[in-house]
């Protein structure tokens, strides 16, 4: 055996120690090597909020470190790029979002595969985008937005070209056939003051970014593009249900591991992890930040992955979104 797949053994065998795997009586002994999780988007924010939530949690658990490392950039890729050339020990993370799936289709050189470089983990939250609209424009409901759209051009403001609102909202132009198009900005923040100073008139963007201005009076929701009605507004409709059951997108979180992780060890981080999540305080505090935990194994988090890259794909091949 060479020195390098003894190495690999060695801490594989390690990772299983500390995740509760039973092992031989000649196993060695845990290493002290750190789980690095490396996440796609600087500090602050859902990502990085959840990011931080489960490394504090999983070194309780786990009885090791658990170091976040935030490597934004290029839409996540750097992130994501680094990850996927790591051993595949289980000591190294991606914590990443739709921009996972959504990349690879508008950026030439993403440098990483969505599908081949990596193992699903873990799900950690889906929540939903919201159609917003500030108080001047004369609309409360999806239908009469698309009937307004359609006798006076609209603007909807995102978070940045080619993210997930920028998706759900090109996947509801093509449905509803309307006139509307996309104003991109870097960042919530950026998008969000201007809808609400009424420079753009309408805005899809995370519901917990838009949720204490629905709550004040400041933004109008009009429709979440989630499966179901957000239990944090549950009166704001779906899209679907507002007469389009295919548009259908939502925001995520989740957890990927190096291609040719053992699926041992990725089976011990799903278990920590969900364990994380199910808890009471913690599923409290994904709730509180208008997402919903996700209780889910690899095998059903890879399903919902391959779903989603075939819908990523036709919404970026019919709308022609590219990066600029």
């Amino acid at each position: 055996m060479s020195s390098q797949a003894s190495r690999r053994r060695f801490t594989v065998a390690a990772l299983a120690v500390a995740l509760g795997f039973p092992l031989a009586s000649h196993a060695q002994q845990p290493t002290d090597k750190p789980l690095r999780m490396v996440v796609i988007v600087a500090p602050g924010g859902s990502a990085d909020f959840f990011a931080r939530m489960l490394a504090e949690k999983l070194q309780a658990s786990l009885k090791r470190t658990v170091i976040v490392e935030n490597r934004p950039g290029a839409g996540g890729n750097l992130a994501t790029s680094l990850v996927a050339r790591s051993e595949a020990d289980g000591t190294t993370l991606l914590f990443t979002s739709n921009n996972h799936n959504i990349n690879p289709h508008i950026y030439k050189q993403p440098g990483y595969s969505h599908d081949r470089d990596f193992t699903p983990v873990a799900q950690v939250s889906r929540g939903p985008a919201v159609l917003v609209v500030h108080p001047s424009v004369p609309v409360t409901n999806l239908k009469e937005y698309v009937e307004h759209s359609r006798k006076t051009p609209m603007f909807y403001a995102t978070y940045g070209g080619g993210s997930a609102a920028h998706l759900a909202g090109e996947l509801l132009k093509s449905a509803a056939n309307m006139n509307i198009e996309h104003v991109p900005y870097k960042g919530a923040g950026p998008a969000l003051n201007e809808v609400l100073g009424g420079q753009v008139p309408s805005a899809i963007l995370s519901l917990f970014a838009t949720s204490p201005h629905i709550k004040a009076g400041k933004l109008r929701p009009i429709a979440v593009f989630s499966k179901e009605r957000s239990p944090a507004f549950p009166d704001v409709p779906t899209v679907a249900e507002s007469g389009y059951p295919d548009v259908v997108y939502d925001i995520w979180l989740g957890i990927m591991a190096p291609k040719g992780t053992p699926a041992s060890v990725v089976a011990a981080l799903n278990r920590e992890i969900r364990s994380v999540l199910t808890d009471a305080g913690n599923s409290s505090k994904v709730r509180d930040q208008a997402m919903l935990p996700v209780d889910e194994a690899p095998e059903a988090f890879g399903a919902f992955l391959k779903t989603e890259a075939e819908l990523v794909e036709r919404i970026i091949t019919k709308s022609k979104i590219e990066v600029q």
